[in-house]
């Protein structure tokens, strides 16, 4: 026999208070249900960047030890933030991130931003989207809504960057793929 877990009605004496809520928890909670308004998208962009945020974290707090906290075996400090960029949603978009020094004063890469920084799905959804003839012009009306978040990279000229890379790299691996192994009768190529 299978158990079937049944909806669970709840009414407004038994909801969460906000009052119970940690302060921090509670403005998350509003960011979030106004992002969801605004569309599925614009809510994934929000809770992304916050996990974009929390990974960051985690990763200087293992650097740099717990903000606050001395300690004696540390390898790193906590240096400020800076604004850079990541990929997310299809455009760059800002996230503040931190920066972290060595003891000998040296900067110190963050793994999580070089991740989250990377090109390749941005060159990957413009090609997508060219390929399926939006125009440059029309890019940014393409994108899906995503909140309060500034795009970047959605200009013309940035997309056509993008389009040329993406299939120049298609382009050389199509060219660069090994024939020798095939019986081939004949090649016919058609171009325009």
């Amino acid at each position: 026999m299978v158990s079937v877990l049944r909806p669970r009605i709840v009414s407004r004496s038994t909801d969460l208070d906000a009052e119970d809520l940690p302060e921090q928890v509670t403005v998350a909670l509003h960011e979030l249900a106004g992002a969801a308004k605004e569309g599925l998208l614009a809510l994934s962009v929000g809770v992304g960047l916050a996990v974009v945020r929390e990974l960051f974290e985690a990763e200087v707090t293992r650097l740099a030890g717990a903000k606050g906290k001395h300690d004696p075996n540390r390898r790193a400090y906590r240096h400020g933030q800076e604004s850079r960029q990541v990929t997310l949603g299809g455009r760059r978009v800002h996230v503040d991130k931190p920066r972290v020094r060595s003891l000998e004063d040296e900067e110190v890469e963050l793994r999580t931003f070089r991740a989250f920084a990377g090109r390749d799905l941005l060159t990957t959804a413009a090609l997508e989207r060219m390929l399926a003839e939006l125009s440059t012009r029309r890019y940014p009306a393409g994108l899906e809504p995503i909140g309060e978040v500034e795009p970047l990279a959605t200009s013309k000229s940035a997309v056509s960057r993008r389009f040329i890379q993406g299939t120049e790299q298609k382009l050389a691996e199509l060219f660069g793929r090994d024939l020798s192994q095939l019986d081939l009768l004949a090649i016919f190529i058609d171009g325009i």
